[in-house]
């Protein structure tokens, strides 16, 4: 990860849509501000994430992956030992996405089409979870922890809530 960025760049206020979320992404890659030696979270890979990418174990454009609306009143974030979509709790998992379309991997950048959340209802979500769905959650491997977004935290109300992603050179992430 490029951790140049500091978290306010590239911030951009959306347009609100009655029944409809849009937010957009920041950059993955930003900073994590450190404060008394304590880490402010901030859009980051898990590390088994990352170390499956390396692995060869994820392949970003030819497997299926998703991304989960998350309540973090109901989970509590482990980068370096979370590794399965089961380590998230199923009542913190609000609403999942259909696979992300439209990959593409340039220069170790990850980029993907835009994906909707359809008719989301329940508590408010302050974090996106990417992950790579084989189907079953204990086998899905956990990709990236995304809670820096203009849009979040998103109070679901029983419309879709749809997820651009950042155009900036750092797209979705990069290894």
């Amino acid at each position: 990860l490029n951790l140049a960025w500091p978290r306010r760049l590239c911030q951009r206020k959306m347009p609100h849509y009655v029944g409809t979320h849009v937010f957009r992404f920041t950059r993955l890659a930003q900073a994590a501000e450190v404060c008394n030696k304590n880490f402010d979270m901030s859009n980051i890979l898990y590390d088994y994430g990352r170390q499956s990418f390396l692995d060869g174990l994820i392949s970003w454009t030819s497997m299926t992956i998703r991304a989960a609306l998350i309540d973090t009143t109901r989970y509590q974030v482990d980068l370096a030992n979370h590794q399965w979509l089961s380590d998230i709790p199923t009542g913190a998992i609000v609403a999942t996405s259909g696979p992300l379309s439209g990959k593409t991997v340039t220069a170790g950048v990850a980029n993907a089409a835009p994906i909707t959340f359809t008719t989301v209802s329940g508590p408010t979500c302050e974090i996106i979870v990417l992950y790579r769905d084989t189907g079953v959650a204990s086998t899905s491997r956990l990709v990236a922890y995304m809670d820096t977004a203009t849009g979040l935290p998103v109070q679901p109300n029983g419309g879709d809530i749809t997820v651009t992603f950042d155009s900036g050179p750092n797209k979705i992430f990069k290894l």
